[in-house]
């Protein structure tokens, strides 16, 4: 029989769909769907039905995948990883995975999973229980994660993708259950899927690749060959729209999947103000403190990295300002204006370094350590640079870098719970920041250094607090994207009004990334603003794909 061709469109009722998955037995997708309100739950539809059913209770979930029975998904949300049955029923939480990069289940009941953005791989059976680590990423190659495991058939081995921050040790490797060896088949740059009777699918410059395979002997023969041009891939991610069944069944989606953004400007009405740079994929911003040049991350498709650049607002000009091939992000900018703090995973983990703002001189190592470290904050007398560092059990807490003296790093804000997005007050003397205590992240401000006493400023949510050049309004960013103002008074206690809408903008990106800033009178917004999307490419499916083959 000849290869079939079919594609699902996006289901009424749902605005964006991504993350589909073919079940091992072929009969059923599941994929990520949002509504217009923003809610995401985990669908899934039959192949010879017409409609897609929500599963209950996968809210925000995340990377689903199947069982090798194909009677249950595995996926990611509330920081954990968790399996809800096809059938019906609530979802049990398996273990922690506090930012999930993949997963694939044998039938032995062993689940493989990447339970962070950074690190190896981990094992835990699909019962539940404590996982144990699988493998390690290898300092001497500047790997920084392993993610998208897949299981070949014997059940043991399993392929996987190592990212690096030098794109020459991005890889697509095998591992092995009950063995530490290692072996590196090809370069990579994305999730990579087994297919019978002995193929690997892999994406490379937006075309989906097949080769073939000895799964026994582990071993590539011949030239890979493309099975479809155009196939959507999430540059940040690394991560590729294509699935495959153990029954000749492959399903893959077009499109770029890549943000779409500009760095606009608007008034406290939401009146767009007029742009700066070209349409391209910006991710983090900060105004100079002179508000005469902006710095603003942006992401490299050569490199497939992140650089930092730097924009004249007067002449609309922007020019390189990092050049390092790995990832370099989240730019602050010096109180004098003549410095800029940054993250950059060149060494393996994200450190802190610093640069002169005119691009002439060399970055200097601020602080190298064993953990990711973001810096949000320069302090107004230059003494201190506020950063948020993740801890062993992958949380994130405030720590303050003096610049003098001996230049010992301590935390600010250290709790079981995560610490982040921190701004000093202009005076010094108050610092806000986003915590998720109360089960969601909210905003809170409390004195600097902290003696005590804090207050909850957001009411329903909110990320990324940013003071008011005069200290008294603080603007937040709040769940639909929202701006928020507070009007502040502070003297030797602090007192926030009821929080205001400014209005609904469309920021784009993590909600980890600030992408925005604010003028030091509080009139002007600088916001990385999503373009309008397209509608979304539907899903190609393809049965009996070997059929095309040409043998």
């Amino acid at each position: 029989p000849r290869a079939t061709r079919v594609s699902i469109p996006l289901p009424e009722k749902l605005t964006s769909f991504y993350n589909p998955v073919i079940s091992p037995d072929g009969r059923r997708l599941v994929f990520n769907g949002s509504q217009a309100s923003g809610k995401s739950l985990l669908y899934i539809r039959a192949l010879d039905s017409f409609d897609a059913q929500p599963l209950a209770g996968t809210e925000g979930a995340d990377f689903p995948f199947w069982s090798a029975d194909s009677r249950f998904i595995a996926f990611f949300a509330d920081r954990k990883l968790k399996k809800v049955e096809i059938s019906g029923g609530p979802p049990q939480t398996l273990c922690n995975a506090p930012n999930g990069r993949g997963g694939t289940w044998n039938s032995n009941g062993v689940i493989i999973f990447a339970p962070n953005d950074l690190g190896g791989l981990y094992r835990v059976s699909a019962t539940g229980g404590e996982p144990t680590s699988l493998t390690t990423p290898d300092k001497s190659r500047l790997e920084t994660t392993h993610r998208w495991p897949y299981f070949l058939p014997d059940g043991r081995h399993f392929l996987y993708f190592i990212r690096s921050s030098q794109p020459q040790n991005r890889a697509i490797a095998v591992g092995v259950l009950d063995g530490k060896e290692t072996t590196r088949l090809m370069n990579g740059e994305s999730n990579v899927a087994y297919a019978p009777p002995g193929y690997l699918l892999f994406w490379r410059d937006r075309t989906l690749l097949a080769q073939a395979f000895d799964a026994g002997k582990l071993q590539l023969a011949g030239d890979p060959f493309p099975l479809a041009e155009q196939v959507g891939y999430v540059q940040p991610n690394s991560y590729a729209g294509f699935s495959v069944s153990g029954n000749g069944i492959l399903i893959y989606r077009r499109g770029t999947f890549s943000n779409k953004n500009q760095p606009t400007w608007f008034d406290r009405k939401g009146n767009r103000l007029g742009t700066i740079g070209t349409i391209s994929d910006y991710s983090a911003t900060q105004l100079s403190p002179d508000e005469k040049r902006v710095a603003l991350e942006q992401w490299d498709s050569q490199a497939t990295s992140t650089d930092i650049w730097l924009f004249e607002l007067a002449r609309g000009t922007g020019s390189r300002f990092s050049t390092n091939p790995a990832f370099d992000s989240m730019p602050v900018w010096s109180p004098d204006g003549n410095r800029l703090a940054f993250s950059s995973n060149r060494d393996g983990q994200y450190d802190l370094y610093q640069k002169p703002a005119s691009g002439i001189g060399n970055e200097e190592v601020l602080l190298k350590s064993d953990n990711l470290k973001i810096a949000n904050d320069w302090s107004a007398d230059a003494r201190f640079i506020i950063y948020e560092g993740r801890d062993l059990k992958q949380n994130f807490d405030v720590w303050v870098l003096p610049l003098f003296g001996d230049g010992k790093p301590f935390p600010l804000l250290q709790t079981e719970f995560n610490e982040q997005s921190a701004q000093l007050s202009p005076d010094g003397k108050w610092i806000a920041y986003v915590s998720d205590e109360s089960g969601k992240f909210e905003v809170y401000v409390q004195s600097f250094p902290a003696s005590g006493g804090k207050w909850k400023v957001s009411t329903d949510g909110g990320h990324h607090p940013l003071w008011r050049g005069d200290g008294k309004e603080l603007f937040y960013m709040a769940p639909g994207r929202k701006l928020m103002a507070v009007e502040v008074k502070a003297s030797s206690t602090f007192e926030v009004s009821v929080p205001q809408e400014l209005f609904e903008t469309r920021i784009a990106g993590a909600t980890f990334r600030r992408g925005y800033d604010v003028t030091a009178d509080g009139q002007r917004f600088l916001i990385i603003t999503q373009l309008e999307e397209e509608k979304p490419s539907p899903i190609s499916v393809v049965l009996n794909w070997t059929a095309d083959l040409k043998r």
